[in-house]
């Protein structure tokens, strides 16, 4: 059960992002677009590129300019040198991976929350307090840019790889059945977190589509 709430939080997610890149091409025009997505998620785009230099680093793989402007098919770029499919798959996702962690940071530790999806009432709370408008913004930022580009999307057949290796290994060496119960206890444990994280940062997003969709209307009737 877990699991399939997990799953729905991410897409919910996915799906917020999707309609907050849209509200940004209707308010800016697909010509500024890009710019205005910089500049209302530079803090993301950092900690973005930074996950790749780090993962890259720590797996002992080349890596070359860092970008975190935009460029003419993306915003923020690294240049990382080829490598094997499995640690080409981690350096990939390892946005996703740091940015949930640091969200989870957040919510635990500057917001002091637990560790459950955020309700509506708790969240006007917070919108009331000036000092925790910044970590909001923080998440907004971070979970609109953590999630896999285009070219870090073709390295996920090395993370299945590696999934699949790891799982075959265990079996052969005859450790499947005792590593699986305490391995199914952490992952629920992790999914948990994960699904409070993603549901809350799903209403922070609400919070800030709300005026976007309001200053797109106006702009509509303006023009």
């Amino acid at each position: 059960m877990s699991f399939i709430v997990l799953i729905i939080s991410f897409l919910l997610l996915i799906f917020s992002r999707q309609i907050l890149i849209n509200l940004l091409l209707r308010i800016s025009g697909p010509n500024f677009a890009k710019t205005l997505y910089f500049l209302i998620f530079f803090p993301g785009v950092v900690i973005h590129e930074l996950a790749h230099f780090f993962a890259a680093s720590i797996l002992l793989v080349p890596t070359g300019e860092i970008s975190l402007f935009p460029e003419e098919k993306r915003i923020g770029s690294i240049k990382i040198a080829k490598t094997d499919p499995i640690r080409e798959a981690i350096i990939g996702l390892a946005p996703t991976i740091i940015g949930t962690a640091v969200i989870l940071v957040i919510f635990l530790m500057p917001l002091n929350l637990p560790p459950e999806i955020l309700g509506f009432r708790k969240l006007f709370t917070l919108l009331k307090e000036p000092k925790k408008l910044f970590w909001l913004y923080l998440i907004f930022a971070i979970n609109n840019t953590m999630f896999a580009s285009e070219s870090d999307r073709r390295s996920f057949l090395g993370f299945l790889a590696l999934i699949a290796l790891i799982v075959s290994s265990l079996y052969l060496f005859g450790l499947l059945n005792l590593v699986a119960g305490p391995l199914f206890y952490y992952a629920t444990l992790a999914a948990n977190l994960i699904t409070a994280a993603y549901g809350s940062t799903f209403l922070v997003n609400l919070v800030f589509i709300i005026p976007l969709f309001l200053i797109q209307l106006i702009i509509a009737k303006l023009r």
